[in-house]
Parts: C-alpha cells; structure tokens; sequence
C-alpha cells in the first residue's frame, strides 16, 4: 500500500470524520493528537520502506524456495509466529504489494468482470504435453497459480488457466460485485469452461473457490450451494480424469496485513494477536467439504500450510503471506508447490 495510501485512510478521513473534533475544542487537541500519531507512523513507514527503483517489479518466483514437506513447512510456519521485525527484504515489499497478483492477471488469462468468452494462449508449462491439468474458479483458485505453474514446469504438464473475479466454480447464479442484480457473466462463462472440460478432457481439473458467495436469488440458498457444487464436480469429473478442490485460505479478521505491518514494522507478532487470519464463512466452508466428499473428489485442505497451533503468521521466511485481506501472495504460493504436487492426484 502506498504512503499517500495510508496517510488518507489512517490520518485525513479519521480527522475528516471525527465528530469531536467538529464540535470542541478538546476534541481539536484530541483530534490533533490523532492525526500526528498517524502521521508518525507514515513517517515511520517512509523510514523503514522508502520507495526504491523495481518495487513494482513482479516477483522473481524462480528464486523462491519451496518447503520440502508438511513437517519442513510446519516448522517454517512456527519460525514465522517468532518474528518480532518485518524484514527490510521482504517479498513482496510493502511498496509493490498492491501490484503483486499472478501472471495470469497481467497476461489477460484471469478475466475481469465483464468478460465471459475463455481467452486462447492461456497454456503454460509444455503446452505440447500429453498430461493436462486445468486450473478453474475465482480469484481463490487464481491466486494458486504460481503453485502449479512452477509444477508445470517441473513436471513438463500443459497448464491451462481458467479463472475469472468474482466468479465462483460452484454451479450457482451469484449477484454482482459491480453493479445491482445477478452477474450474469459469471454464469456464462462457466458453462463455457464447462463445455471446454468436456472438449479438452484433461488428466486433472483444480478448483478453488470462496467459501463466500452467496447463491443469488435462492429460496434455499444453503441447499442451492449443495447442489451446485455436485453439479460442478460432477460435470468436470464426467470429462476429466481426476478432479481435486482446494479449499479456502485464511481470510483477515481485522486490518488486513499489508496496512497492519506497515503500520507495525517493529512488532508483527502484534498484528497476529490484534488482527489475526483465520478460516471464514465456516457455515458454506461445511457445505463444500460435505458435497466435495459425496462426489468422491480430493479435496486438498490448505489451512495446515498456512496455520499452526491455531495461529496464522503473517509473515514466513522474509515473504508476506498475504497481498490483502483473502488473497495469498504470489511468492507464498510459489513456495507451496511441492506440498501441492504432493496433494493432487497427478497422473505418474
């Protein structure tokens, strides 16, 4: 997040919207308090994070590596609870994590709202290979791109991409984020992914998915959730060899992580206890995990990469787990590719 960011959000709209200080005196001493409070804290953050040449920069995820296994990454997760200092290195920094989002985003093979039609050139690793794994859903499923993508790579698959914002996997009507009433390019374009799966039929289809859509215009939204999973999985799993979900991340309780840190450079372990991340919208995350298991699909549970004795630090092996409120960022993912390739049912 940029300073002129955080000077508004945390010092002009405070002061702006501070009703004593419209009214008194002592609220315009305590209202100046305030303000240079806040104001101290920028500083500090153009102390600590001055901008420097390349902090827009994408990650270089090559670099990055991965944890070897549950136990290694358990161990890098209780490391990450220790650290008490953000450090000065850390990926992706401060300044550009408004801008680290998958390639697939820069590239035009994640599509923005309006966009219903899959793009072609959405194939990655070896698009030559006889092994085709399809990754589907929202922006919780595009965010595990730099995962498969470096599995991609290494085990010589033909990766394509298929996601969408705001557009959920789940075979339900849902309402827009954009505009009033139901975001009916979301639900063309899913039954033209559906039609690609059964055309393309590939070893391996990966959801991934917000537990935090709400069926649009649903008498029985909870049931309509149910039921559109199983329609979901069972159409791509009708085409494709396997199928495997990837279950939610971690979503913020409180100040998201980059606004906390920024603020708190010096003592992240406060932004762990005082905003911590935790698994959300538990009433449909049951709901997934009941219709995943009726269709006999894998469902890979991501919460232990993420969380360890019921805390999730924000911070692991100099990389910011998270760009925002509910999205991992990119160098995180990369470094669960081993732990994912693990956990899917890969043809040998």
């Amino acid at each position: 997040m940029g300073v002129a960011q955080l000077s508004y959000a945390y010092i002009e709209e405070p002061v702006r919207n501070w009703h004593p200080l419209k009214r008194n005196a002592p609220g315009l001493l305590m209202g100046l308090t305030a303000s240079l409070a806040c104001a101290a804290a920028v500083l500090a953050l153009l102390h600590v994070f001055p901008k420097t040449p390349g902090g827009t920069e994408p990650v270089d995820l090559a670099r990055i590596e991965a944890a070897d296994d549950l136990t290694a990454q358990e161990q890098r997760l209780r490391d990450g609870l220790e650290t008490t200092a953000l450090p000065a290195d850390l990926l992706p920094p401060l300044a550009g994590m408004d801008g680290d989002r998958p390639a697939t985003y820069d590239d035009g093979c994640h599509l923005d709202f309006d966009e219903t039609e899959p793009p072609a050139d959405c194939t990655y690793g070896d698009p030559g290979s006889d092994t085709i794994v399809l990754l589907y859903g929202d922006s919780h499923a595009a965010q595990w791109f730099p995962a498969l993508d470096a599995l991609a790579d290494r085990e010589g698959w033909a990766l394509v991409s298929r996601t969408k914002s705001s557009c959920t996997p789940v075979e339900v009507h849902v309402g827009s984020t954009q505009s009033d009433g139901e975001y009916t390019e979301c639900w063309d374009w899913k039954q033209r992914v559906q039609d690609e799966i059964a055309d393309l039929r590939p070893d391996l289809v990966v959801f991934g998915s917000t537990d935090n859509s709400t069926p649009f215009g649903a008498d029985d939204p909870e049931r309509t959730w149910s039921e559109g999973w199983a329609a979901a999985l069972g159409a791509a799993a009708e085409h494709a060899g396997a199928v495997a979900v990837l279950t939610d991340t971690p979503w913020a309780t409180g100040e998201a992580a980059p606004e906390c840190l920024a603020l708190n450079p010096g003592a992240v372990q406060e932004c762990v206890s005082e905003d911590p991340y935790a698994l959300s919208h538990l009433d449909y995350r049951g709901l997934s995990l009941a219709a995943q298991a009726d269709a006999g699909v894998t469902t890979i549970d991501t919460e232990p990469w993420f969380c360890v004795d019921g805390q999730c630090p924000l911070v692991v092996d100099d990389m910011a787990v998270y760009r925002d409120g509910h999205h991992v960022s990119t160098p995180y993912a990369a470094s669960l590719a081993t732990l994912l390739g693990d956990a899917l049912p890969l043809p040998g």
